[in-house]
């Protein structure tokens, strides 16, 4: 229903338990204004009645809609009624001000917070007052769910990474041993790492570091801690960070030996195509780069330059070169490729089946043409596989490969 139907629904059907039902059934697919426009015209009926006579039954079926009921009006509701909604609230979308509301209601002043109901508080516990969370902090005995729930309020913005919980938090959890945490237990810290500190980190393996923070959502670290250690061990753990320094910092501290040096494990990282051309150069003007040593450049020779490429066009290996740069992780950069489509028109004896299909998907029209069949399914099958790829692509490609697909749909479907 659009906005404007809801508002010219009868009121007095607003209460209906069918309705009611419907309303609950089908919340997760509404958009806010939809929402938002229920509980008005909720608000307007006069069987409804004022906000503190509603049941707790009643106010557990409009649930999806209490985070859009006006705040002046949520906060008429009493213990009475949010008592025995807290689980449910815990896991609803409510904000700031009206979580606080819920807390401040139901366990006002002299009222303990027990480990029951703690437990029971979800994401309302990110709006306890700071009297109670330093108390709860400060226990020598910290329950694994709430410094795990209190670091996600940390990670999910409901509570500021500089500000008083998060420095009491971080003191709280420094004698956690990070080695022997659980993968959901890090995720949910990684709002908290930057100000932990690298001493936190030192326990974890390169590759345990590596997966935490190529993480969604994870956030910068500052330099310091990232180029930053005391121990020959922590220096090499946190050299996976390097990918999530700012370029001017790593321009800095890096050089093409220090690179080189470092080249097995650098090789692997995911480097953005920034980070990929200066390292190049770094490592240009160290060494002389060829075609057979750029191989053990791993993921930085995505890095070259559009000059470098030509002059290896009239080699022999040029095709196996491209095999290999076309099938680097994370793809190639706009200018680079623009670069091998140009070159490869000068080459016309190049056989573009050789390349990698996340690389010929992206070909011109008239190079796609050129494909095998058994290449032009190599690269529908990408397509599949990578849908959102296909969505990026511009609309006239769209549409060729959309009719390639039907070409082969309709050829296999002849043959059998």
């Amino acid at each position: 229903m659009s906005v404007s139907d809801i508002m010219t629904f009868p009121a007095s059907l607003m209460v209906n338990e069918s309705v009611l039902l419907a309303i609950s059934d089908h919340s997760s697919e509404m958009k806010s204004p939809q929402k938002q426009a229920f509980i008005k015209r909720l608000l307007q009926s006069s069987i409804a009645g004022d906000v503190p006579s509603w049941p707790p039954y009643f106010l557990s079926s409009i649930l999806p809609l209490l985070p859009h009921l006006p705040v002046s009006h949520f906060q008429q509701l009493t213990s009475q009624q949010l008592t025995p909604l807290m689980e449910m609230l815990g896991n609803s979308s409510l904000d700031a001000t009206r979580g606080h509301h819920v807390l401040r209601t139901v366990f006002g002043r002299g009222k303990n917070l027990t480990s029951d109901n703690i437990m029971k508080l979800g994401v309302l516990i990110c709006y306890l007052n700071s009297e109670d969370l330093q108390q709860l902090l400060s226990s020598s005995n910290l329950s694994p769910v709430l410094w795990q729930q209190l670091a996600q309020c940390v990670s999910e913005g409901h509570i500021s990474g500089s500000g008083r919980l998060s420095h009491w938090l971080g003191t709280a959890l420094k004698s956690l041993n990070a080695s022997i945490l659980s993968t959901s237990a890090m995720a949910s810290l990684h709002g908290m790492l930057p100000q932990m500190g690298a001493s936190f980190l030192e326990p974890l393996s390169s590759n345990e570091l590596l997966d935490l923070v190529t993480l969604p959502g994870m956030p910068t670290f500052p330099p310091a801690q990232a180029l930053e250690g005391t121990s020959a061990n922590i220096t090499r753990q946190l050299e996976c960070l390097l990918p999530f320094v700012s370029l001017r910092k790593l321009m800095s501290d890096l050089d093409g030996e220090t690179v080189l040096h470092h080249i097995s494990v650098y090789k692997h990282m995911p480097w953005s195509h920034q980070q990929a051309q200066m390292l190049f150069k770094m490592i240009q003007r160290t060494v002389n780069i060829t075609r057979e040593s750029i191989l053990d450049l791993g993921r930085i020779a995505g890095g070259m330059s559009c000059e470098w490429l030509k002059l290896w066009v009239n080699e022999s290996g040029f095709s196996e070169l491209l095999q290999f740069i076309t099938k680097l992780p994370g793809g190639l950069r706009p200018g680079l490729k623009k670069c091998v489509v140009v070159e490869l028109r000068k080459r016309p004896d190049i056989d573009l089946n050789d390349l990698d299909p996340s690389f010929a998907a992206r070909l011109p029209l008239t190079m796609l043409e050129n494909l095998s069949n058994s290449s032009l399914n190599s690269v529908l099958d990408y397509v599949r596989q990578h849908f959102i790829d296909f969505l990026q692509l511009p609309r006239h490609k769209q549409t060729a490969l959309a009719e390639k697909a039907i070409d082969v749909l309709t050829n296999y479907a002849f043959i059998q």
